[in-house]
């Protein structure tokens, strides 16, 4: 098992892997097209990585972190707007879905003090879960962040998730507070201090 950085060429793979394993979760809704645009950004963006795990040729898992949130969506929303546009129009005509995407834009503003730094996202596919794969994921993050005298970052979960709570826990991250990014769904925010 190899665990390396990302390139722009396994943004669709990558995405495919988030809407796989991440299907609840309000981004997998707008489809591989947008998930693969934003981790475009995300891989190719000074200020954010995305490390993946690969076993023989193929991407089994990732991890994303941002060192600013606010600062990664805003770019990717200026520079993407008129293909979000395209990619999203189906689903900014349901309601629900306009509102989910004015709460994710808004949802920084509502962390209030806490660190800009932020583990994004994380996944791995079932056959490899339990083989200490997110660990490793998330200690590159960790060496990452330390790089750019970050010693401290977020995470973002859904209360109700039963893998990825108890794992944050297990891998030393603490919670710190709930909060509700769309309005029907509780989230926990973990922090981390790199050690």
């Amino acid at each position: 098992m190899d665990i390396v950085r990302a390139r722009k060429s396994d943004a669709r793979i990558i995405s495919e892997i988030h809407q796989k394993m991440i299907p609840k979760g309000f981004l997998s809704t707008l489809g591989t097209g947008f998930l693969a645009r934003l981790y475009r950004e995300i891989i190719c963006s000074d200020n954010s990585f995305c490390f993946i795990a690969i076993d023989r040729g193929r991407i089994v898992g990732f991890a994303c972190a941002t060192k600013n949130t606010r600062a990664l969506y805003r770019n990717f929303f200026k520079k993407n707007f008129l293909l979000l546009a395209l990619l999203t129009i189906k689903k900014l005509f349901i309601f629900s879905n306009l509102m989910k995407i004015i709460d994710h834009a808004k949802y920084n503003s509502k962390k209030g003090n806490l660190p800009k730094a932020e583990l994004l996202s994380i996944a791995i596919l079932p056959n490899y879960k339990r083989k200490k794969i997110g660990r490793k994921l998330c200690e590159e993050i960790n060496k990452e962040f330390l790089k750019s005298k970050i010693k401290e970052y977020i995470a973002v979960t859904a209360g109700d998730n039963p893998e990825s709570n108890p794992f944050f826990l297990n891998i030393g991250y603490k919670k710190i507070t709930g909060i509700r990014i769309h309005n029907d769904r509780e989230s926990n925010i973990y922090l981390l201090r790199i050690k």
